[in-house]
């Protein structure tokens, strides 16, 4: 298991360009949970992205 404190890949269900990264004992967790928003700039907001429009 220790192999695994140092793996770079990228896993074929993550979305093109998010890599699986872990940084020995410095950073536990590979992947990280985050939303995908953009900045409204009408109403100066940043909007939360529930939908991903892939090709």
């Amino acid at each position: 298991m220790l192999a695994t404190h140092s793996l770079t890949f990228n896993h074929p269900t993550l979305l093109d360009g998010i890599s699986y990264v872990r940084n020995g004992v410095e950073d536990g967790l590979a992947i990280q949970g985050s939303e995908i928003a953009r900045f409204n700039f009408d109403n100066e907001e940043w909007v939360i992205e529930s939908t991903l429009d892939l090709p």
